[in-house]
């Protein structure tokens, strides 16, 4: 009688085929599966279509992709599947893998953008500025898109440019317009439009939330320009919200005045999960 792997190999001289081995468990494992109920199929498939997209990443982290694939798989409310699509995106796990973990569960999210708050019709006038003359737009999460947490990813904003401008500062500060940059970036001033009708320019910004409820600013400047050389923002001419509106400081940043019937043309978008 044959009683362990060493016995078997001593007695009939015999190794153990591994691969052998191991397609006897993925039968055994199949005809198991097929007496089960619908859920372990289920999860029995999940497991094979994560394991072939989540290809080359370290063991350690498969079985979160799997959790991650179960939770989206048995939760079929939109909105429940978004949260845990968001919750496994901030742990630290790769966008890519989780969209296409999702696509093939016959899920697809999230659009890549979202536009979160914006003033972006009317389009009537302008305001010109450069050197020490900055310029700021005013706004409140919650006044035209949803009042929740954002995280910004990119800034839209219609311009054009007189002769050449050089590099605009872009920046995110809070309501206070002479506290510290929150977010801050930079654009090609002499690549703008000259024709007065201005064009929608994107201006990737580094991350941060944008807490519901709270005001903040757009604040533009273009040091390097002058009476010559200088950013034409297109505005209207709306009465602004409460707290919103266009503001303009003639001493680069230290003092502010409002434009009361005035409001710069923006957008502010978020990627991936703008309601976490």
């Amino acid at each position: 009688m044959v009683t362990n792997s060493n016995h078997r190999i001593k007695k009939y001289k015999a190794k153990i085929d591994s691969s052998l081995i191991g397609k006897r468990y993925e039968a055994t494992k199949d005809l198991a599966t097929r007496k089960q109920t619908k859920v372990f199929q289920s999860q029995y498939w999940i497991e094979k279509v994560v394991k072939v997209i989540v290809t080359g990443v370290p063991s350690i982290f498969i079985h979160q992709y799997m959790n991650f694939a179960n939770e989206i798989y048995f939760n079929k409310l939109e909105s429940e599947r978004e949260i845990i699509y968001c919750r496994w995106l901030r742990r630290g796990l790769n966008e890519e893998l989780l969209t296409n973990i999702s696509k093939v569960l016959n899920y697809r999210f999230p659009p890549s953008y979202g536009m979160i708050e914006w003033i972006n019709t009317n389009d009537e006038t302008q305001w010109d500025f450069s050197g020490p003359e900055w310029a700021a737009q005013k706004f409140t999460i919650g006044d035209n898109g949803k009042d929740r947490d954002n995280t910004l990813d990119k800034l839209r904003l219609k311009f054009f440019r007189t002769e050449n401008p050089g590099l605009i500062t872009i920046s995110i500060k809070g309501e206070d317009l002479t506290g510290p940059d929150l977010s801050v970036a930079t654009y090609d001033g002499n690549s703008l439009t000259t024709n007065h009708n201005g064009e929608w320019i994107d201006v990737p910004m580094p991350p941060i939330t944008l807490q519901k409820s709270t005001n903040y600013s757009i604040v533009v400047r273009a040091i390097d320009g002058d009476f010559v050389n200088y950013i034409n923002w297109r505005a209207n001419m709306v009465l602004p919200n409460p707290g919103g509106g266009l503001w303009v400081s003639m001493n680069s940043g230290v003092n502010w005045t409002s434009i009361y019937f005035r409001n710069g043309l923006f957008e502010v978008w978020s990627k991936g999960c703008p309601f976490m």
